[in-house]
């Protein structure tokens, strides 16, 4: 269920929109992957063993103390029990919510990580390591408080849950004792009771697990489940033509773009050109004036105004969208190693892949 939900995330992250990415840092979409999915790998995987110990056996155990020694002996003995129940409830709650902090504490450290590795260059050249050493300092502490957090509700539940069952042991001494004596059970019935209460600790200690296990496993999945939810902008919609292949004929008409949350600050602002089938045209321009913004426009990366980008006379829109994309050759600007070999890293993105042209390359 693990491998399958993170290849589902995975893919799911492929389709949504460049728009998402900026909103999303990439930390936090790697603790997702990470501890997100391990914690409902153990909700789906241990939870189910312990849930079973926690009811069919304590089940068993309580009707064999019924049955076979003394039903008010049994309801004596099962009354510090009663207080698991109210216990478990509210630990429950707590957990949940100190673990989705947790959580969040941890993606929030993997992002430091992450930026502080990809600019590993930027920092160095500016001399702010020992910034970025406090920065990564303080974070990594609020992800320690975080954890112990949980750590600490941990750490005294379970000894609770041990009080009480000796409160449990005790009662079944005094009381048991009392039946023992006045000729109300007999020895061997006083001496198996003894042993029930015994094979009652770890239904307990069950229930406790399965509880912590239930509390994170459902605070990560709620955390997954806003990714799934996640619908992407840019769609093939209803007007979209059976079109094939695109002959690369290209007109911008009083092109103006501004991005998601930026409505006042125009990227581009009535841009009006014709690239003809066949010719080559060259973008110029300083550091921010929206060279980049126009090839990301005209793969639909973002969806500019209907009419504004036409190809071959079609609006962008009603271009099938793996059309368009596999129609153009794009070579991005921060460039990306994959961890494979030379050739799958020259032929990245060509499904009829040549040695020979590889060679070539």
């Amino acid at each position: 269920i693990e491998k399958e939900m993170r290849n589902d995330l995975f893919a799911h992250l492929e389709t949504l929109s460049m728009h998402y990415y900026n909103e999303h840092k990439t930390g936090d979409l790697m603790a997702h992957f990470t501890n997100d999915l391990q914690s409902v790998r153990m909700f789906l995987g241990p939870t189910v063993i312990t849930a079973f110990d926690a009811t069919v056996m304590l089940i068993l155990v309580l009707i064999q103390m019924i049955f076979y020694v003394d039903i008010k002996l049994t309801l004596v003995a099962a009354l510090p029990l009663i207080l698991i129940i109210f216990g478990d409830y509210f630990y429950g709650k707590v957990m949940h919510r100190r673990f989705i902090r947790k959580q969040q504490a941890f993606s929030d450290l993997t992002d430091q990580v992450q930026e502080a590795v990809s600019g590993i260059r930027v920092i160095k050249a500016f001399v702010q390591e020992r910034k970025e050493l406090m920065a990564f300092a303080r974070i990594n502490q609020i992800n320690q408080d975080k954890n112990m957090r949980v750590v600490r509700l941990q750490a005294l539940f379970l000894p609770v849950l041990d009080l009480i069952v000796g409160a449990s042991s005790l009662l079944t001494l005094l009381y048991g004792g009392y039946l023992a004596i006045v000729g109300a059970i007999s020895l061997g019935q006083f001496v198996a009771f003894n042993s029930y209460i015994a094979m009652l600790v770890w239904p307990m200690i069950a229930a406790g697990d399965c509880i912590t296990y239930v509390s994170q496993g459902l605070a990560s999945m709620s955390r997954i489940m806003k990714i799934f939810q996640e619908k992407p902008e840019i769609v093939d919609n209803e007007n979209v033509l059976p079109i094939k292949n695109l002959e690369g004929d290209i007109s911008f008409d009083h092109l103006t773009f501004s991005y998601p949350g930026e409505k006042h600050t125009q990227a581009l602002s009535d841009l009006t050109v014709h690239v003809e089938k066949g010719s080559t045209l060259a973008i110029l321009g300083r550091t921010g004036s929206g060279k980049t913004t126009l090839a990301n426009l005209l793969m639909r990366l973002y969806d500019a105004d209907p009419g504004m980008i036409q190809i071959d006379g079609h609006n962008l829109t009603e271009i099938p969208l793996k059309v368009l994309r596999q129609n153009i050759a794009y070579v991005p600007q921060d460039n990306f190693l994959f961890s494979d070999t030379l050739e799958n890293n020259i032929a990245f993105g060509v499904e009829n892949k040549y040695s020979d042209a590889v060679r070539q390359a």
